[in-house]
């Protein structure tokens, strides 16, 4: 059984919660460009056409 609950997805990201984890929503991204330090991460999301 899966503990993960999706919000939403597509080709290479997925926006979901896990069911045991009331205070955090998390975002995986494959092959997104980024820019990350200890205080800060920045990620360039595409603009589907």
């Amino acid at each position: 059984m899966s503990t993960t609950s999706s919000i939403a997805s597509g080709h290479n990201f997925h926006f979901y919660h896990e069911i045991f984890d009331d205070a955090n929503i998390y975002l995986e991204l494959e092959g997104a460009k980024f820019e990350a330090s200890e205080r800060h991460l920045m990620v360039a999301i595409p603009v589907a056409e």
